[in-house]
């Protein structure tokens, strides 16, 4: 008889066909596919009667008391597994039982083992999984990676002629993780070793992943990388606020160009910020609304003096669908010196940003979302020279900016998701940069005492001190437990890109819309802007 459904204990212990064909007694049966569960029973015993010259063919599933039973389950007869066979083992590794087949007559064994851990204990054990008594053949049994966590180190052992022996040990640094997930790892390894209940069903789910790119993506999800990107954000958004501190144009006269002016501002903006995944980093993106203002005055022939002050709202969200919900004040003064065709300028720029963040996990059978709030403020310094090169309607501008950016995470503690809830330790760095660009230009009169002036601008930004880190400890860890570290990086150069118009009403309104790209490995980061100036 063949059964592609499943096969469970009946209520008298023996086993039966659930499905299409049912019975039980001295039949020959040939699972296709399908689940054999040794019943629901724990430690009792079922037995499969299948008489003593009669032979379960195992291409299925084989489970002795279903997933998350331990149970011993007799076979009368003879058993063959072939090679797309599984025999799935749940091991209490805290008491060393295990499921296990006991089988009166032969055992002939290919296909793989399936693990299936219920509590796990940072120790060396061997356990028996099968005994038969007329004896075992092993046809190329094995643990499969493709079914069975990484973490979890399972060799399969054959003492003597009948027995299979399933020995095991934990080491949640494998090899293969990138340094995130070996630092985590070996955090794990040590909260385990040091006797952790709080990492419990944690631990348990990690075990129980499928093969080396669910255990990998499982050390994401516990990773507080996404909190990380909120540092990035704000690097981003203030290099972005800084540059609008820098212009207020006029649109006649000598070096009008270059030239700056008294004038009340105001500009609404759009930032698109996508980090990509690569094998170090986890992914992301970044939406964000900007409404900013200032004004600029002239207290000296060739000097002025600029303020602004911005609020910007963003959201962004991982590639493990983590997101982060932030909002950002900012504000800054600028002071600028123009001879002729030469500008120097300098400004000062700070910001606070306050960030909700929710942190999904889902692997091995654990779930728990972890939520947080941090605080992310930065103090930056932009340095900028440019020089005009006049050729009548037509100009070209080579400038140069150099910025330094000191950026504090404040620390917090996760809620909601118990022993996997996360402390992450505060963390200061300075980030430096410099940005050669050239722009080119002209100017037409639309009309009467309307001027259009168009330009585009090419350059690059090239960053020092471009990886974020943090230090995080769960908090099931046992005390006495060393941190581990989790670091984000940045592009260390990207192409900038930008275009614009200005359109001058009357030499006392200026109107710009404009488009500023950064474009790197992994980074794309886009900016639309509006801004209205008025001359007073």
């Amino acid at each position: 008889m063949t059964s592609t459904g499943n096969i469970t204990a009946s209520s008298a212990g023996a086993f039966g066909i659930r499905g299409a064909i049912t019975g039980s007694g001295n039949i020959g049966i040939v699972v296709n596919g399908g689940t054999v569960s040794g019943g629901s029973g724990a430690g009792a015993g079922v037995s499969f009667v299948g008489g003593a010259t009669n032979t379960l063919t195992n291409a299925g599933t084989l489970s002795p008391g279903g997933s998350g039973t331990i149970q011993t389950t007799a076979l009368t007869g003879n058993l063959v597994q072939t090679g797309a066979g599984r025999v799935a083992v749940d091991l209490n590794m805290a008491t060393g039982a295990a499921d296990r087949l006991n089988v009166t007559g032969t055992a002939n064994l290919a296909g793989t083992v399936v693990l299936n851990v219920l509590t796990p204990q940072a120790r060396l054990q061997e356990v028996t999984i099968l005994s038969a008594a007329g004896g075992t053949t092993n046809a190329g049994l094995a643990v499969s990676s493709q079914f069975n966590s990484p973490a979890i180190v399972v060799q399969l052992h054959y003492p003597n002629a009948t027995d299979v022996v399933l020995g095991t040990s934990i080491n949640f640094a494998v090899s293969g993780l990138n340094g995130n997930q070996a630092s985590l790892g070996s955090h794990l390894d040590a909260a385990l070793t040091a006797g952790s209940s709080g990492l419990g069903t944690v631990v348990i789910g990690l075990l129980n992943t499928k093969g080396l790119a669910a255990y990998k993506a499982a050390l994401d999800q516990l990773s507080p990388e996404v909190q990380l990107k909120s540092q990035v954000s704000s690097l981003y958004s203030s290099l972005n606020f800084a540059n609008n501190l820098m212009s207020c144009k006029v649109g006649n006269g000598a070096n009008a160009f270059i030239s700056e002016g008294q004038c009340v501002w105001a500009q609404l903006s759009a930032r698109s910020l996508r980090l990509s995944d690569t094998d170090s980093t986890i992914g992301s993106k970044e939406e964000s609304e900007q409404f900013a203002g200032g004004a600029q005055l002239r207290f000296a022939p060739n000097l002025h003096l600029g303020f602004a002050a911005g609020y910007e709202h963003s959201a962004i969200t991982s590639s493990l669908a983590a997101r982060s919900s932030g909002d950002r004040a900012q504000g800054g003064i600028a002071l600028k010196y123009t001879s002729g065709p030469m500008l120097l300028a300098a400004s000062i720029s700070g910001g606070q940003g306050w960030y909700d963040t929710t942190r999904p996990m889902a692997f091995g059978g654990f779930n728990a979302m972890a939520s947080s709030s941090n605080d992310v403020s930065y103090f930056g310094g932009k340095l900028r020279a440019a020089y005009l090169l006049g050729m009548g309607d037509w100009y070209l501008k080579p400038m140069v900016d150099f910025n330094a950016t000191r950026l504090s995470n404040g620390g917090f503690t996760e809620t909601g998701a118990g022993g996997a809830n996360l402390t992450v330790a505060s963390t200061d760095r300075t980030v430096l940069s410099a940005s050669p660009a050239l722009e080119i230009g002209t100017q037409g009169a639309l009309w009467q005492s309307v001027l259009l002036r168009p330009y585009v601008r090419g350059g690059a930004s090239f960053f020092h001190n471009t990886n974020f880190g943090a230090t995080a400890r769960f908090t099931g860890t046992p005390s006495g437990v060393a941190g581990f570290s989790t670091t984000t990086s940045i592009d260390r150069v990207v192409a900038d890109v930008s275009a614009g118009a200005d359109l001058f009403v009357a030499n006392d309104i200026a109107l710009k819309l404009s488009y500023d790209g950064q474009y790197g490995d992994t980074t794309r980061q886009h900016s639309f802007g509006g801004r209205a100036s008025f001359k007073f």
